[in-house]
This record gives C-alpha cells, structure tokens and sequence, in this order.
C-alpha cells in the first residue's frame, strides 16, 4: 500500500548514513569509507586498508580535530594496499603489451612487480598499471612523496609507449 511504501521510504531517509570523510586538495582527493582509504590524483589511485579507529591518521590526512569525537568501529577492509596509474595511447593494444614487456622493471622494496590492464578504446589503447605493496601501509599513508615517487616509476613505461 501507499502507506507502507511512505514508511518505508522515510524509514531509510532517517537510517544513519554509513561513515565517510572526504578532503578535496588542489593536485588530489583523499577519501575513506567502509575501511578503505582512497587517494586520487590526476594519474593514479591508492587505497589501502584504514580502520575508522585510526584516530591520529583520520586527523592527518583529514585535517581534523577529533578530540571527544568517538569514532565509528568500521574495521580495516580486507584489501590489499595497491597503487593504480592510469594512461591513454594511441597505440593498439598489442604494441602495449610488446613496449611493457621490454621495459626494464626496477626491483623495488616497496611494491610487487607492476602488472597491467590492457583495453582497446578508440584511437588507442587504455592502460591501468597496478603494484601491490609487498607490507601494510602505515595508517597514515605511505607518505606523499613516497606515493608520487611510485606514481612516477609506474607511469615512465606508460609515457614512453606514447612516445615511441
């Protein structure tokens, strides 16, 4: 009935929403929700494992004083950390897959081999590169110039198919 349609409806308007903060930067996105955190940028995305009782970190990256906030008990997702770079060429898929196998892959004590996703999109091809990190992410990340640093070493082999 229509009554039991409108009780239901504003029975879920007034549900309490799930947990969520999001900080808007000039060069990225920091967002956290369901225990996971997200850092975007132009080039990339980072998300790794956060618990919403990460008291220090949800202040850091979110430029908050949670001080007598109590804070919601969402657990750490069950992810693992990754860093993803993403790229257009306009180069077909097969070349991709040729220029990325002779790239030279630096071992790093930081992220797993990169592995990539090929898709043909017109005009070209369009990359995700992804590195797993190899242990957990600090709470508080892995640090910005750490993170640019991996985006850098994950979108040379990118830019220089473009260039080829």
């Amino acid at each position: 009935t229509a009554c039991t349609t409108l009780q239901s409806v504003v029975a879920k308007a007034r549900a309490p929403a799930a947990p969520f903060a999001t900080r808007v930067l000039d060069d990225r996105v920091l967002h956290w929700a369901g225990g996971v955190m997200t850092i975007l940028d132009a080039w990339s995305v980072l998300r790794y494992p956060l618990a919403g009782t990460e008291r220090a970190a949800l202040e850091s990256l979110f430029a908050l004083n949670l001080e007598g906030v109590e804070l919601p008990a969402v657990p750490a997702a069950d992810i693992a950390p990754v860093l993803t770079v993403f790229h257009t060429v306009p180069l077909p898929p097969e070349e991709v897959h040729r220029g990325l196998a002779r790239a030279e892959r630096p071992s790093s004590d930081l992220v797993a081999p990169p592995e990539a996703l090929i898709q043909a999109v017109p005009g070209g091809s369009r990359i995700a590169r992804t590195a797993r990190f190899l242990a957990p992410v600090p709470a508080a990340g892995p640090g910005e110039s750490v993170r640019k640093t991996l985006v850098f070493h994950l979108a040379m082999d990118l830019l220089g198919l473009g260039a080829a």
